[in-house]
């Protein structure tokens, strides 16, 4: 029999309001936080810079330790409506109960002449680390 890692789908997030926020964009802002779920959330960005990024944390507060996939996008306001530019995907190891681990994402290097106006999460996936570690046997 062969042990299956269980995929748990949570705190997708692809509509922060907050993030778009007009007074932010009015006062020229570099940095912009958002709250985007439960377990992951944007805490600030950095779009003005050679290379976008943003800070964001992690809180594990399941019962078990387990490793967080989170995809983020990179957004671009070319038209009326925002464009991804990049999709860069994160993965945070053995997040302890209790645990908050604070860390960065950051744009991949592209040609992409349009600035990126927003950065989101648009995915997150939790393993529990007892079973991510676990080799199949057959």
């Amino acid at each position: 029999m062969i042990a299956a890692a269980v995929l748990v789908t949570a705190c997708t997030s692809s509509n922060v309001d907050a993030v778009n926020d007009a007074a932010d964009r009015k006062a020229g802002a570099s940095e912009k936080s958002a709250q985007t779920g439960d377990s992951v959330r944007i805490i600030s960005m950095r779009l003005d810079a050679p290379t976008p990024s943003a800070a964001f944390e992690v809180t594990n507060y399941e019962d078990e330790v387990y490793t967080y996939g989170i995809t983020f996008e990179f957004l671009t306001q070319a038209t009326e409506e925002s464009e991804v530019a990049a999709t860069v995907r994160r993965t945070i190891a053995s997040v302890k109960p209790g645990q908050t681990v604070e860390t960065t994402v950051t744009a991949p290097k592209a040609g992409d002449p349009d600035p990126v106006s927003e950065i989101r999460i648009a995915d997150v996936t939790l393993v529990p680390q007892d079973r991510s570690a676990s080799p199949a046997r057959p």
